[in-house]
């Protein structure tokens, strides 16, 4: 077959559908790209390998051999089964309640929590690879606000060795103003509390004891983000948390909460894909639309495959029938046989087209 046949305004239309595909594909890879470079949202991930993901810390605790995974289920207890300690770092959707109470249960059977709340809404701005190292030290101060340990606090808890300050960005701290109190809220709110660290108005760190186990609540992550463990003081506390949290044992899992970063783990096996499709009563509409438009197209001859070529039936025209009759009356000379045949075949023709059989008197055809 012959190239298509197409108009310009055909050709327009098909260059707009692939630019606009081209488009979809592009703000896709940029809001979640396959390499998890970064997202349209500042989310503290341990895929993140941007400023203020968490990517640096999951891959030096992973090369430092400390058993590690990405948590990317819905918090209940079959997912948390084999899991010591877990980090939700600001996560982008709440838990909801059935994941607050199997949180909080598998806190008191002796597992440790660390919790940083979303405290607000970041974007993402554009901002180069290298930006933690090209900032000026005036951009750094107006975006975090120093906090210092105070040495009683430091002598009394481990967590702080030689953790002179920490930075926390002002974002977090003037969105914490209007919280309520970490010790009030749902995770905490029958724990016995310990303030860890604070300001003059804010409690920025608490370490709670929830039954036989422990939950670390800190007002923000910077100081565990990639961006954030740059600064000494801020690698030292991250090092002493992980410390506190697994007590150097070699067996202690410790998981980064994926699951509410928008990270699932998605079975892509048919029996999945089957379950979820027939898991709902969406899924009985979309496979009954679908059974009734292949009915409908088989009932249609629709044809898939390549498209073939129209031939028209070989068909004479009347004119060769009249000229082929002349042409054998002049051969013939007119003779009896001849003229007999012409007018055996022009009788059967005028008879067809009466609706009267072949062999009709001639007087009543007359």
């Amino acid at each position: 077959m012959k190239g298509l046949n197409l108009h310009r305004t055909d050709l327009v239309l098909l260059g707009m559908l692939i630019a606009f595909t081209i488009l979809v594909a592009i703000l896709a890879s940029w809001v979640m790209p396959p390499e998890k470079k970064g997202s349209f949202f500042q989310q503290p991930s341990s895929y993140f390998n941007r400023a203020y993901g968490t990517k640096a810390l999951f891959l030096t605790l992973q090369e430092l051999g400390q058993p590690i995974q990405r948590l990317e289920r819905s918090i209940d207890s079959h997912s948390l089964q084999d899991i010591d300690g877990l980090l939700i770092l600001e996560p982008w959707s709440a838990l909801s309640e059935d994941e607050q109470g199997n949180l909080r249960d598998w806190v008191m059977e002796g597992n440790c929590l660390v919790y940083i709340p979303s405290l607000e809404e970041t974007f993402m701005e554009e901002e180069d690879d290298d930006d933690g190292a090209d900032r000026s030290e005036e951009q750094s101060e107006s975006e975090f606000q120093t906090v210092r340990i105070e040495k009683a606090t430091s002598e009394n808890h481990p967590l702080f060795n030689n953790v002179a300050n920490l930075e926390f960005s002002k974002g977090a701290l003037k969105s914490l103003a209007d919280e309520t109190p970490p010790c009030e809220n749902w995770l905490l709110e029958e724990a016995k509390c310990e303030t860890l660290i604070s300001d003059a108005t804010l409690t920025l760190g608490v370490h709670a004891q929830l039954g036989e186990g422990s939950v670390y609540w800190i007002a923000d992550s910077h100081p565990l983000s990639n961006k954030g463990l740059l600064k000494d003081s801020h690698a030292v506390f991250a090092a002493n948390l992980v410390h506190e949290l697994t007590q150097d044992s070699p067996d202690f899992v410790l998981a980064f909460d994926e699951y509410h970063h928008g990270f699932v783990d998605r079975d892509t096996s048919p029996v999945a894909i089957l379950k979820l499709t027939f898991g709902d009563w969406w899924g009985y509409g979309i496979a009954n639309a679908l059974l009734v438009g292949a009915l409908a197209l088989w009932v249609a001859s629709r044809r898939f495959g390549r498209p073939r070529e129209l031939r028209g039936e070989q068909r004479r025209h009347q004119s060769e029938f009249i000229y082929a009759a002349g042409n054998l009356l002049r051969r013939g000379k007119g003779l009896f046989p001849v003229r007999e045949t012409l007018a055996s075949y022009y009788r059967e023709r005028l008879c067809s087209h009466l609706h009267l059989p072949p062999n009709i008197q001639e007087g009543v055809l007359i």
